[in-house]
């Protein structure tokens, strides 16, 4: 449906406002179909015409901004700039009324603000660290969380003896799920909202969001592992889980691969052992 869409959509946004071009502009990033870009191009296009961009929300702003990064969008100087005066108003505005709340806008606008900062090397278009602070603020407060699969991971990790630190909090707003400070390894555990629906195939994607999330905390200098819900559920033993996270981190380590890989060893063994004895 979205790929049919984008086909459609570049010819008709010169007649959109802000509210439709924002939610255009987030549900293609958010879903990553291939059409995405050329939809951002057309809509980014549309925002710098005739000053529009200045007519945004803050959450039309944020929502618009963060899809060109999750996408990767070509983007125009003056569109960067006009987005980087456009959030500078907004927080200024919202400072002074001491306006709480709206953190899901301010971390869309401190993703964006990383996606300039780290992979285009803008500088000039960052906001001034005081006016910046409260999409950082607004970026850590999203990130919180927890979840079984994550506590199982947790277990096991602890199990095995491979010391970690839960939800690492970057100063840059992000938080890593597990983090290995030493081998500066980050272990994502994501769940369902992280995921696409399943396709016709059954497939499972990661969403923009996601795949944003993943880039910048590489950017950052971590190394990433990533491990799916739908994976992890899928296993039924303490030797699976073993296994699973020896060929995951084999991608990125020796030293913890070897350590799963002989606690997976030991655990099919304890097996064996214990169906001999349910033999006798």
């Amino acid at each position: 449906v979205f790929e049919a869409a984008g086909r459609l959509v570049p010819a008709h946004v010169h007649s959109l406002r802000a509210r439709p071009l924002s939610q255009l502009a987030w549900a293609f990033a958010e879903v990553g179909v291939n059409s995405a870009v050329s939809v951002l191009v057309a809509i980014t296009s549309r925002a710098e015409a005739d000053g529009l961009l200045g007519s945004f929300s803050l959450r039309e702003l944020a929502d618009t901004a963060w899809a060109c990064a999750a996408v990767g969008s070509p983007v125009s100087p003056r569109f960067q700039t006009a987005c980087r005066n456009a959030a500078s108003a907004h927080l200024t505005r919202r400072a002074a009324a001491g306006s709480k709340g709206g953190n899901r806008s301010l971390a869309r606008l401190q993703q964006w603000q990383l996606w300039c900062e780290l992979e285009l090397g803008q500088q000039e278009v960052l906001l001034p660290p005081a006016v910046r602070q409260p999409c950082v603020d607004g970026l850590a407060a999203e990130e919180s969380g927890d979840s079984q699969v994550l506590r199982g991971v947790r277990s096991v990790l602890t199990e095995v003896g491979v010391g970690h630190e839960t939800d690492l909090k970057l100063p840059q707003g992000y938080c890593v799920h597990i983090a290995l400070p030493e081998p500066h390894i980050a272990l994502e555990v994501d769940g369902p909202r992280q995921f696409t629906m399943p396709d016709a195939l059954g497939l499972r994607r990661p969403t923009g969001s996601t795949m944003l999330r993943r880039r910048h905390i590489a950017a950052l200098g971590w190394k990433i592992v990533s491990v799916t819900f739908f994976e992890w559920d899928a296993l039924t033993s303490r030797e699976e889980m073993h296994q699973y996270l020896a060929t995951k981190f084999a991608s990125v380590t020796d030293i913890y691969a070897s350590l799963f890989e002989t606690a997976a060893a030991a655990a099919n063994g304890g097996s064996a052992e214990a169906a001999a004895a349910e033999t006798t």
